[in-house]
């Protein structure tokens, strides 16, 4: 149910509609974006780089939540 309600057109728009703009990803036909918070293009992502930075980003993240 958390899920269909998180994917539903309703909660998009309510996103959308917030402060923070969050642009809809599932309802793209139904939403209008207003051309400020288009996106230009896709993210491209190197996951060579993100696999050779994950050891150093989990031992920091064990750190931090640990409290130290």
């Amino acid at each position: 149910m958390f899920a269909e309600f998180m994917l539903s057109e309703r909660t998009e728009r309510l996103l959308y509609e917030s402060d923070s703009h969050n642009i809809p990803v599932v309802f793209t036909d139904a939403i209008e974006v207003d051309g400020r918070y288009q996106v230009s293009g896709p993210i491209t992502v190197d996951y060579e780089e993100v696999s050779a930075g994950m050891k150093d980003a989990i031992d920091s993240a064990v750190r931090i939540f640990a409290g130290g």
